[in-house]
């Protein structure tokens, strides 16, 4: 529904800046991808989940622990360690894999916003296109029916038909 409001906006704007080229399809939903606050943020999400399969690939950061020593009569003694974790119970893996699945999850939903945009899109040009294309052959019945309604009008003047005529043109003209 929000597409179709984003459509009925734009459209009269775009049909008044660009008289030459009417908006197609394939513009309005190349618009509504390139736009579209919820498919931007999937985009987001996809490029974080790849982040978080390069970071799930890597190695622990090791340890560095530094204690400065007490002063004493024989001296200053300092430690230094640094301890390097090993992965060798599949923790790295079972992190990839995990941060493996949360990119396909990523992608598609990515795929699931894209073609819900690209439905929502199509559905709301089309029925704006509908709609306009009612609206002109309801112009199209209206300008029948009043030329209609003029010409039975100077029969009637002329005493060619009855005025019950005139009244159905009438009728026909409220319903156009």
């Amino acid at each position: 529904m929000p597409i179709a409001v984003l459509l009925l906006c734009l459209a009269p704007s775009i049909s008044w800046a660009q008289t030459s080229a009417p908006l197609t399809v394939e513009h309005a939903v190349a618009l509504a991808v390139e736009h579209h606050p919820l498919l931007q943020a999937a985009t987001y999400e996809v490029a974080a989940a790849q982040a978080g399969v390069l970071s799930a690939r890597a190695l622990t950061n090791p340890d560095i622990l530094f204690t400065p020593g007490i002063t004493s009569p024989s001296g200053s003694d300092e430690e230094l360690l640094v301890q390097q974790p090993l992965e060798v119970n599949g923790v790295r893996s079972a992190r990839t894999g995990a941060a493996r699945a949360r990119l396909r999850h990523a992608q598609a939903q990515a795929v699931g916003e894209l073609r819900d945009l690209v439905f929502e899109t199509k559905a709301a040009y089309f029925d704006l296109t509908r709609a306009r294309e009612s609206r002109s052959l309801a112009q199209d019945v209206l300008g029948t029916t009043e030329e209609l309604d003029r010409g039975v009008r100077r029969q009637v003047e002329e005493g060619l038909k009855a005025g019950v005529d005139q009244l159905q043109t009438g009728v026909e003209m409220s319903r156009a």
